[in-house]
């Protein structure tokens, strides 16, 4: 029984990274706001949790969907892994993800200050919210 359960959550992580692979994801902020700056593109801070089979799983349907793959376009992607043992995930949730919700994001403009409140909601019509607001910036 507990091999089945590491395989499932091994399966389960694969199929996130998986997902996670086909959008350019950055883990520095100084690169983001650099790319930010040079394309003109407002950054997308995303904060997960890894070692969450809830959080992969919600991340799994959230970049299956068409709302997330428009979102990808317009934005630069940066990530921030609660689970990670590096010190710099950690300063970003500290830092912009106050409500220290995973999974959940936040946008940044090209100097790094954060425009809006952080987003926990992934419904379709709250993506598409986003997307207009992202076209707004």
């Amino acid at each position: 029984m507990k091999k089945l359960i590491v395989l499932f959550v091994c399966l389960i992580s694969l199929n996130f990274y998986a997902q996670e692979s086909q959008f350019n994801w950055l883990t520095d902020l100084n690169t983001a706001v650099k790319a930010s700056k040079d394309q003109n593109k407002p950054i997308l801070l995303f904060f997960t949790d890894t070692n969450s089979t809830e959080s992969q799983k919600m991340n799994i349907e959230l970049f299956k969907s068409q709302e997330f793959k428009a979102i990808a376009d317009k934005a630069i992607l940066l990530i921030a892994d609660n689970s990670s043992e590096n010190n710099i995930p950690k300063r970003l949730i500290i830092h912009y993800n106050k409500i220290n919700q995973f999974s959940s994001f936040v946008t940044l403009d090209s100097t790094g200050k954060a425009i809006g409140t952080p987003t926990t909601d992934f419904s379709t019509e709250s993506l598409n919210s986003y997307i207009s607001f992202l076209n707004s910036l």
